[in-house]
């Protein structure tokens, strides 16, 4: 009877011990993020939200905010399948914030930052604005590391 104990004793530790070491194999694995771009686009035909605001990160990122100015945002995961996320910015304070530097003098500068498992990522991202009174203005920019 003892040795029946042990033998689910010893059963019930292996049970518990898998997923935590199945959580340590992830994280092992996590790719780092890499925060690609910072866009936004005005939708003038009606297809999709009027401004949108988002950034590309590629690899394994938590968490995703931007600053333009004063004004901080949080970002959404797009439910996009494939190797980049989208992270999209839906703030309205934000958005109008981004909306009247771009349109004060054609550029914006915000400051993104991807929190991943293993390290956090901070770039900055010089948006320039391309006007197009056809299918809606665009802006993006180059990122380059804080």
């Amino acid at each position: 009877m003892s040795k029946i104990l042990t033998a689910i004793g010893c059963l019930c530790t292996v049970a518990v011990a898998l997923p935590v070491g199945a959580d340590a194999a992830s994280s092992a694995t996590a790719k780092p993020p890499h925060i690609r771009q910072f866009e936004y686009s005005e939708d003038y035909e009606g297809i999709g939200r009027h401004h949108s605001v988002f950034a590309t990160v590629r690899g394994e990122a938590l968490r995703v905010s931007a600053r333009a100015g004063a004004v901080k945002a949080d970002g959404r995961l797009d439910p996009v399948a494939g190797p980049t996320d989208y992270w999209d910015f839906r703030d309205h304070d934000f958005v109008r914030g981004l909306l009247d530097d771009l349109y004060d003098d054609g550029t914006a500068t915000v400051t993104v930052k991807a929190v991943g498992e293993t390290r956090t990522v901070r770039k900055r991202c010089t948006m320039v604005l391309e006007p197009d009174p056809e299918f809606g203005d665009y802006a993006s920019g180059d990122c380059k590391r804080v």
